[in-house]
C-alpha cells in the first residue's frame, strides 16, 4: 500500500510504497526521508451550484449583460414655405397668409415647438434676414435640413403655397403624363424651378422605418409633385388607391410618406377670398384647415371635408358656387363655430392687421375645379385615425 507525500522542496505529489525510509523526487529529483514532510493536503471539492441559480460574477460589469439603450426622444420639424412673387407676373395674394395659418396649426394642433418651425417667406418676415426668403436655395437648404439626421420616430412636415408648373420629361422618365411636376421658387426665372424627381430624392427616399413625412402641397399641377407610387381622391378614384408605380422606386427606406395636394396634375390650385370671406388664402390649404378645425377623425373624414369645404355637395364638374361644409350657408356657421381662437378667427381679424388683404383673386365666387388629391409611399386604410 503507499502513501501520497508532498516534496518539501517543489511540493510535487510522490506516491511511496510502504516500508520506504526515502525516495526520490520525480519532478525536481530532490531526495527526503519519509514522514520528514506531511501528506499533501486534500483537492479542494468544487462547491455545488443550484440549478437555475445564477454564477457569481467577477466585480464590475465584466460579463454582465448590457444595458438597454437608451430610446431617443421624438422629433417633430416642419419647413413651411409661401410665395406671393410680389412684384412679378402672377403675384398672388394668399401665400403666406397660408404660411401664417398653417404654423399656427402647427403649434397649437400638432404640439410643434416653435424652434423646429423654418418658415420661408417673401413678406416682411423674410426680408427681414435674406435666409429666409423663399428662393431656390434656400428651400432646397430648408429640405435638407428637414431630413437631417432623420430617425425612427421622427415626425416631418413641409409645406408649400406658391406657383407649381410642368415640365416636359427626358426620354427615359417614368412620368405617366410625360411630365415632372414641378414647385416654384421666388428666384425659379433665374434659378429654375424645382421638381418632382429632386423633392423625392431630398424628402422622401431618406425616411428610416418608423419615421414619417406629411406634406401640404398647394400649388399647381400638385397631384404628383412628391413622385409618391399611390394616389387617391374623393371623386376621381372615389378613395381607392391608383397604383403609379414606374421602373424607378420612388419609395422611402421604409418610413410614411404622406403628401395632401391641391389638385390633379392636369388642374390648377385657387388662390382667393372665397372661402375666408375676408384674406386671400390658398383654397386647398383653408380647407385642410377647415377640416382639421372641424375635428376629422380619419384620413378619409379629411379629404372628404376637404372636398365638400371646397365644392359642397356638388360635383366639381357640375359647376355653380360652392356651398358651406355644413350645407349650403358657406362661412358664416363655420366662423362662428372657429371664433376664439381657430384659424378662421385669425383670418377674419386679418392677423392683427399683419395678412395680406385683397380681392377675390383665383376663382373668386364662381366655383372651383381643383380636386384636393392624397399621395403616398404605401396605400393605407382611409378609415385610419388621423393622428399627427
Amino acid at each position: 500500500m503507499a502513501t501520497t507525500y508532498a516534496c518539501p522542496h517543489c511540493q510535487a505529489h510522490v506516491a511511496v510504497p510502504a516500508g520506504t525510509p526515502q525516495v526520490t523526487c520525480g519532478a525536481c529529483r530532490n531526495v527526503f526521508a519519509v514522514g520528514a514532510a506531511p501528506p499533501p493536503p486534500p483537492m479542494p471539492m468544487p462547491m455545488p451550484v443550484a440549478t437555475g441559480a445564477m454564477p457569481m460574477m467577477p466585480p464590475g460589469n465584466m460579463g454582465a449583460p448590457p444595458p438597454p439603450p437608451q430610446q431617443q426622444p421624438q422629433r417633430r420639424k416642419a419647413l413651411i414655405v409661401g410665395i406671393n412673387y410680389v412684384g412679378q407676373r402672377g403675384e398672388l395674394g394668399g401665400c403666406c397668409n397660408d404660411a401664417n395659418c398653417l404654423q399656427h396649426l402647427f403649434t397649437t394642433k400638432f404640439g410643434l415647438p416653435q424652434e423646429n418651425i423654418v418658415r420661408l417667406t417673401d413678406d416682411e418676415h423674410g426680408r427681414r434676414d435674406r435666409n429666409f426668403m423663399p428662393t431656390r436655395q434656400n428651400i432646397i437648404n430648408g429640405m435638407r435640413w428637414l431630413v437631417s439626421d432623420v430617425r425612427p420616430g421622427d415626425t416631418l412636415f413641409f409645406t408649400y403655397s406658391g406657383h407649381g408648373g410642368s415640365q416636359q420629361a427626358g426620354f427615359m422618365s417614368d412620368e405617366r403624363d410625360g411630365a415632372n411636376e414641378t414647385l416654384c421658387p421666388l428666384d425659379y426665372s433665374r434659378a429654375g424651378e424645382i421638381i418632382d424627381d429632386e423633392i423625392n430624392a431630398i424628402l422622401v427616399a431618406p425616411l428610416p422605418p418608423g419615421a414619417r413625412l406629411l406634406a401640404i402641397v398647394d400649388a399647381c399641377h400638385s397631384g404628383t409633385v412628391l413622385d409618391l407610387p399611390f394616389i387617391t381622391s374623393h371623386t376621381r378614384h372615389r378613395g381607392q388607391w391608383e397604383d403609379q408605380r414606374g421602373r424607378v422606386y420612388k419609395g422611402t427606406r421604409g418610413g410614411e410618406a404622406v403628401c395632401i395636394s391641391g389638385c390633379a396634375d392636369d388642374q390648377t390650385s385657387a388662390d382667393s377670398s372665397a372661402l375666408s370671406q375676408s384674406v386671400n388664402t390658398g383654397v386647398m390649404t383653408f380647407a385642410f384647415i377647415s377640416a382639421v378645425e372641424a375635428g376629422s377623425r380619419t384620413w378619409g373624414e379629411v379629404l372628404y371635408n376637404m372636398h365638400t369645404k371646397i365644392h359642397g355637395n356638388q360635383d366639381p364638374s357640375g359647376g355653380g358656387r360652392p356651398g358651406g361644409m355644413f350645407g349650403g350657408g358657406g362661412m358664416g356657421p363655420m366662423m362662428g363655430m372657429m371664433a376664439g381662437g381657430g384659424i378662421a378667427g385669425m383670418l377674419l381679424a386679418g392677423l392683427a392687421g399683419g395678412m395680406d388683404g385683397g380681392g377675390g383673386g383665383g376663382s373668386g365666387g364662381r366655383g372651383f375645379s381643383q380636386i384636393p388629391h392624397f399621395s403616398a409611399s404605401e396605400p393605407f386604410d382611409l378609415n385610419r385615425p388621423f393622428v399627427i
